[in-house]
């Protein structure tokens, strides 16, 4: 029922509100963090970590109560210009996690046959933590990370740390703080080029949707690309993988900060949703840019609509494809995560396919410039749903 969803009460801070939050809960006890923040080009990185340290050395909280894992990534393709950024990347959050327990933590893309299990090698790196449990603070910072590894993270923690969700809102009070933090800036997104399309579409760790299995043949499917700027290359590498029919509903945002950009979008893709796909125009659905939980109950409500409908049909699978930005994305995230039901007499399989770039680059003339980006933390779990 509606009234049941995990996250139909929520905390979310944006800029100026962040540190007030984190300051309540963090002077409430002795605190031991987990931080998780990726070494890449992306130069919001740093924002996050400045306020951690900053705010922590005003309360105290001593540096060594912090374990930072810094995430690489070896198997990406970059022009020289942002694998300099990359290594002064590394060399900020080094300083800034000066006298923390820094640990890095690589993440390679392929196995040794070459098989891709990038959402494999990043859901097994979970467990190479302390025990959760002994955490008062998890705080998973998406602001330089790949979609399929923050994606992967966010459901692999989510998963561990919320035992039983068929509990409804309750469960999420009974663990650690999970913090999710982004230094968010749509238009900055919209210009890092995901390019070198890999044409191996994999799903993200624990979410197949049946595919590629008997368990979800001939059940029938309906597909939710989250749709951004410049990406349609790999749009058209997951549809292609799909392999049947589906019912399509692209996902749009808005509203936005910049007014235009859901219009902006459409026009992009609009040869590919509506002459190659045959997308009906009734079926695009529009999510709010500035507000993941929005998103989520938003997504949640589409998902749910078509579940109860194809019910009768012996059940149905749910395919989502992150393709936006950040906050967008997670707010997709916790829908898929909440819908997601492994008992055995489960009709509905959510699935979570994407295709991944080798490379990454700017468009030419932009500047990977931080100033626009807003931080904003969502806590999706702890002492705030006790």
């Amino acid at each position: 029922m509606e009234n049941d969803r995990l996250w139909e009460r929520y905390v979310l801070r944006r800029g100026t509100e962040v540190e007030p939050l984190w300051e309540r809960l963090f002077a409430s006890k002795p605190r031991r963090i987990l931080y998780i923040a990726g070494i890449g080009f992306d130069t919001r990185a740093i924002h996050g970590p400045q306020l951690l340290t900053s705010l922590t050395k005003r309360l105290n909280i001593p540096a060594t109560d912090i374990n930072a894992w810094l995430v690489g990534f070896g198997d990406y393709a970059l022009p020289e210009e942002l694998v300099q950024l990359t290594t002064r990347n590394e060399a900020a959050l080094r300083a800034v996690f000066n006298g923390a327990n820094i640990d890095v933590k690589q993440i390679q893309s392929r196995d040794d046959d070459g098989i891709l299990r990038t959402s494999y090698y990043a859901d097994a790196l979970l467990d190479t933590a302390r025990p959760l449990n002994e955490l008062t603070d998890i705080i998973l910072d998406v602001s330089s990370l790949p979609r399929v590894v923050y994606l992967t993270m966010l459901v692999g923690l989510l998963g561990r740390l919320v035992r039983d969700k068929h509990m409804g809102p309750k469960s999420l009070g009974m663990t650690t703080n999970l913090h999710v933090l982004v230094a968010e800036d749509p238009l900055l997104d919209s210009i890092i080029l995901s390019e070198e399309i890999d044409s191996d579409v994999k799903t993200i760790k624990g979410f197949s949707g049946g595919l590629g299995t008997e368990h979800g043949r001939g059940l029938p499917g309906v597909w939710f690309p989250l749709l951004g700027e410049g990406r349609e290359d790999q749009l058209q590498k997951v549809r292609t993988s799909l392999r049947e029919e589906l019912d399509i509903c692209p996902v749009v945002p808005h509203p936005t900060r910049d007014p235009r950009r859901g219009d902006n979008i459409l026009i992009e893709y609009r040869e590919r949703l509506f002459n190659d796909f045959g997308v009906e125009p009734a079926n695009i659905v529009y999510v709010n840019e500035g507000n993941p939980f929005e998103v989520y109950r938003q997504m949640h409500s589409v998902m749910t609509m078509f579940s109860e409908s194809l019910d009768e049909l012996g059940g149905c699978r749910l395919l989502v494809t992150p393709l936006s930005s950040k906050l967008i994305t997670i707010g997709a995230g916790l829908a898929c995560f909440e819908l997601h039901d492994s008992r055995p007499e489960s009709k509905r399989l959510i699935g979570i396919p994407y295709a991944e770039p080798r490379r990454y680059s700017i468009k030419e003339g932009s500047v990977m410039q931080p100033d626009n980006a807003i931080l904003t933390t969502l806590l999706l779990t702890g002492e705030a749903y006790a």
